[in-house]
């Protein structure tokens, strides 16, 4: 949810050019269906098809920041197979780490690092 919070920021809340380079890991920035079986409103808001991740979707594209998704098919929680390009953004997808995998994973700490650099 992180990763959409600041997607959010960055493209509807006047936060393109403060951040310079946003990277997000596993975020449903298309939605997910996990979101259903959760409890309050910031599970409603990542259902696939919600407002927020429908007016998400429509927003312009940011100017001055630079994206990058990661996410991989082996997630079960946010699977790869259901997340939309964000268009602009540079996209890693891994097929075998799972959601908190994804964390821990050298390789995806490598390509942060790279990008940060």
């Amino acid at each position: 949810m992180g990763g959409v919070v600041a997607r959010y920021y960055v493209t509807l809340g006047g936060g393109d050019g403060a951040v310079h380079r946003l990277i997000t890991i596993g975020s449903p920035h298309g939605g997910t269906d996990v979101s259903r079986v959760g409890i309050g409103h910031a599970n409603r808001e990542l259902v696939i098809g919600s407002k927020l991740v429908t007016r998400l979707a429509a927003a312009p594209r940011p100017q001055l920041t630079r994206v990058t998704t990661i996410l991989s098919h082996a997630d079960a929680l946010v699977p790869a197979t259901h997340q939309a390009e964000i268009p602009g953004a540079e996209r890693i997808v891994y097929d075998d780490l799972g959601h908190v995998a994804m964390l821990g994973s050298r390789r995806v700490a490598r390509e942060i690092i790279h990008r940060l650099k």
